[in-house]
């Protein structure tokens, strides 16, 4: 796969077409701490629910996805000191613009506090709106769902016309770099990269599948061909520098299993050999954990943890695998993971849940909205309202 470089002309000007001002939704207006949310610790009692606080970002990451410590009393106190926040910060909540009939269904940050939210219409290209930590407008964009956060910006892939482009944007939306991936006829996709940057996987054509690395300022820095066949593929960049790729479906490159995974080096350079992965289903879902590794989820069930740079798999620990339908996120800069109900889970919506590197339960917030997402600097972001598209956040309250 062929890859370009442009990079805008001039950094400080929006690009036309691809982003715009925002012309259509308002600023942000306050919401009180004391007006939620409500934080409850492991013992169900109140740790917290009023005051000023929060910053931005966990580190990502995880090697101990493991057991939760059984010591003896205060073990679990100890490990989950600092996770809950003992305070709120002022929340803020605006309206994100739609066209009619529009929805609203992904939500981020960058490790400013810049958040977006997107909206779209049918199989539109989301128009990713922004604003600041406080409110403030500060422009939009249009890109693909996976819209990642950087450490000033967002990064993400877009496709027009025929050709995929990996695209580099501002805390504005501002376009700073354009690398078309490939040509005519060839496709991306985005992946988280742990402190910054993303792993694209794609190709073209009957070709092979691709790995590309990109740095958190948008710069290719290695691109390799990992498999001869172009395989639907998910992947991450974890805590240790190592890039893992699951692919599907397993018998298009000789294997029984649904799914297939690959370490690969910093340079992407194939560290393992392909190995046979659980699981079934359409696609499967990749999550870095604290330290290192990532957590596989299929069919709306993690089916599987992957140890940094190991050609094998174990189960998922229990406080894990039993969240069918949730995500789960490194917080509190890698000390802690919060697990968010996706649509359709069982849990409340509203309400997301704390553990400790270690897997102890460290307790519970319950927010003003009817969905969840975190952001990379520990925002935490509500969506309500019948088309999603009220957005509420509370401004690294996880960091």
């Amino acid at each position: 796969m062929r890859i370009a470089v442009a990079v805008s002309a001039s950094l400080g000007v929006l690009s036309l077409g691809a982003c715009a001002p925002v012309d259509t939704s308002a600023d942000g207006v306050a919401v009180a701490p004391d007006a939620g949310p409500v934080w409850t610790g492991a013992d169900g009692g109140s740790d917290g629910g009023a005051g000023a606080g929060g910053g931005p970002g966990p580190d990502g990451g995880a090697a101990d996805a493991g057991a939760p410590d059984a010591g003896g009393a205060g073990g679990t106190a100890s490990v989950c000191e600092g996770i809950v926040p003992p305070q709120n910060p002022t929340g803020r909540s605006v309206r994100v613009a739609r066209a009619p009939g529009g929805v609203c269904w992904n939500f981020t940050s960058d490790q400013q506090g810049t958040v977006a939210g997107e909206s779209h219409a049918g199989d539109s290209t989301p128009r990713w709106q922004l604003w600041s930590a406080d409110g403030k407008q500060s422009g939009a964009c249009t890109a693909d769902f996976g819209f990642f956060g950087q450490p000033a910006g967002f990064s993400g892939t877009v496709r027009e016309s025929s050709s995929t482009f990996f695209l580099r944007w501002s805390p504005s939306c501002a376009e700073q770099k354009r690398i078309l991936l490939g040509g005519a006829g060839c496709r991306g996709h985005a992946f988280f990269a742990v402190g910054g940057g993303n792993l694209v996987l794609g190709g073209c054509g009957s070709g092979s599948l691709t790995a590309s690395r990109f740095d958190r300022d948008g710069n290719l820095v290695a691109t390799q061909a990992v498999a001869d066949k172009l395989l639907d593929a998910a992947g991450l960049i974890d805590a240790q520098g190592r890039a893992v790729v699951v692919a599907w479906p397993g018998n298009a490159i000789g294997f029984k299993s649904r799914f297939v995974g690959r370490w690969l080096d910093a340079s992407l350079r194939p560290s393992t050999d392909w190995f046979e992965l659980p699981g079934s289903g359409d696609s499967a879902f990749l999550r870095p954990l604290i330290g290192g590794g990532a957590a596989m989820q299929a069919s709306s069930s993690w089916v599987a943890v992957l140890g940094s740079g190991e050609a094998g798999w174990r189960g998922p620990p229990g406080w894990l695998g039993s969240h069918p339908l949730h995500d789960v996120i490194a917080v509190r800069q890698g000390r802690g993971y919060a697990l968010v109900p996706k649509f359709g889970a069982s849990a409340a919506r509203d309400e997301l849940e704390l553990f400790s590197a270690s897997g102890d339960r460290c307790g519970a917030g319950k927010f003003q909205a009817e969905g969840l997402a975190v952001g990379v600097d520990g925002t935490v972001i509500g969506t309500s309202g019948d088309d999603g598209c009220t957005m509420t956040w509370w401004p690294g309250i996880l960091r």
